[in-house]
């Protein structure tokens, strides 16, 4: 799931009785600008304006960590908290549906909100040990939840591998999926659930929408049993990988059953053994440690196997041959 942010201009007026500030709003990025530059920045928090109260929840902390909220009164655009413990904050622009704020001490940055509708009940929903295809930004993914704070999604148009971490945030009767990358944290609005189908929108720069199909995740049986390897191939144009994990370019066999996956070793009577599943997409076999190992699947026959070990310092291509 991937943003792109565009520019966006900064229109600057007062509340009026038809724009209300009341309601509940989500926080969709940070306009920052520095040194004549523009950035923008995650901004994941949900703030709810009712009856002269400002109430703020930062998401993706400890369940007890992030919330806070103050009184406060309007002047000339203006919120002002009635304690001296709370900053404030300048109402930049209001329309019907989004909100920008700015921080008086720190006019560099820009605050934009998008309205969200009011909920009467909550969304439960735990994906937890399940597996997901979707659409949705220009995009199809599969996503893999293979544990309570894990996920793996492999881009089908790219081929490519993300593994993240995830969480559902609840504020009031809204739910979110918390899905957090090496540098940011995305949050996703639980729409509606049903049996098979899970809705989600993403409210940043722009509203996308996701819709989740529950799969049904079997292990081929074409995967099993005992393979040996025939060859290797190392992309040369990146660094060798530290042997500090298993010993990934000195596996000499796999023996892959219904319930264990063995890996033994080139030169040692050593082997490591997994449980292990593969993605819906059948192309990512799951190795089940104290992290989860991922292999490619890049060809599949009756009597040939091709993996890709995944790694962030190179890419080894491993054959094997059917016992």
């Amino acid at each position: 799931m991937k943003r792109a942010f565009i520019a966006v201009l900064i229109v600057f007026y007062s509340c009026s009785d038809n724009n209300t500030i009341e309601g509940t709003w989500i926080g969709a990025y940070k306009l920052v600008k520095l040194n004549g530059n523009q950035s923008y920045e995650s901004l994941n928090t949900v703030i709810k304006i009712e009856n002269n109260r400002f109430y703020n929840k930062v998401l993706g902390l400890k369940k007890n960590e992030g919330f806070d909220s103050f009184e406060f009164t309007v002047s000339e655009s203006s919120i002002i908290p009635k304690d001296k413990a709370h900053m404030g904050f300048n109402i930049e622009s209001l329309t019907t549906d989004s909100l920008v704020l700015s921080i008086p001490q720190l006019k560099e940055f820009k605050l934009v909100y998008r309205k969200l509708q009011d909920r009467t009940k909550k969304i439960n929903w735990n994906p937890q040990g399940k597996s997901y295809h979707f659409q949705g930004n220009h995009s199809a993914a599969y996503a893999e939840y293979l544990n309570d704070s894990t996920m793996v999604e492999y881009d089908e148009n790219h081929k490519n591998i993300s593994i993240n971490q995830w969480s559902i945030e609840n504020f009031e009767n809204y739910s979110f999926l918390m899905v957090k990358n090496a540098l940011h944290t995305f949050p996703f609005l639980i729409d509606s659930i049903s049996s098979k189908n899970v809705y989600l929108t993403s409210l940043e720069d722009k509203i996308r929408n996701y819709n989740y199909q529950l799969q049904t995740n079997i292990k081929p049986i074409d995967l099993m049993g005992i393979w040996r390897f025939k060859d290797k191939k190392v992309d040369t144009s990146l660094p060798e990988m530290p042997l500090d994990y298993f010993p990934k370019n000195q596996i000499e066999k796999l023996i892959i059953a219904e319930d264990f996956l063995e890996l033994k070793f080139r030169g040692s009577e050593t082997s490591e053994k997994y449980n292990w599943t593969t993605s819906t997409s059948k192309k990512l076999i799951f190795l089940q440690g104290e992290e989860y190992q991922i292999l490619k699947i890049l060809n599949l026959s009756s009597d040939e196997l091709e993996i890709e070990i995944e790694s962030n310092e190179n890419q080894i291509r491993l054959s094997y041959l059917r016992e």
